[in-house]
């Protein structure tokens, strides 16, 4: 009560606080570092099998269900799924946030080279960082 009884009697002292920090907050919001674009690292790594010749059935058996069951021992791991196709198959591997992707993409890779003897002879495997925002938006293809 004795301090609201003091600012109630002193108003040019009571302003001369209230403006101190208005200005201070004044101050800091312009100096205020604000990033439109952060630098932000997404934990996805993406293995691609490329087997020439190959059905998608080989592939599976040959390649995604050996890549799928190494990797899945990582720890941190949110989602696997993989893609096969003809000639060549996907699997994408989510981390949680937070993770060193550069740390797991060498584990990744450490998996996967551990299994590398079991594929075929004309196999090849890329071991890549996905990172969503370098993919093209828009592909637009004219044709004259």
């Amino acid at each position: 009560m004795n301090l609201i009884r003091t600012f109630i009697s002193r108003p040019v002292t009571t302003t001369m606080m209230v403006l101190v920090f208005v200005v201070l907050g004044i101050i800091s919001y312009t100096r205020l570092n604000l990033d439109l674009y952060p630098e932000v690292d997404f934990p996805f790594a993406l293995v691609t099998m490329v087997y020439p010749g190959a059905a998608p059935e080989e592939l599976e058996s040959q390649m995604v269900e050996k890549v799928e069951d190494a990797v899945s021992n990582i720890s941190d791991i949110k989602h696997v799924s993989s893609a096969v196709n003809e000639n060549y198959a996907t699997t994408f591997i989510e981390f949680n946030f937070g993770v060193d992707i550069d740390i797991k993409a060498l584990d990744v890779k450490d998996k996967v080279e551990a299994i590398a003897n079991e594929f075929p002879d004309d196999a090849e495997v890329l071991i890549e960082k996905f990172d969503p925002l370098q993919n093209s938006t828009l592909d637009v293809v004219l044709f004259h």
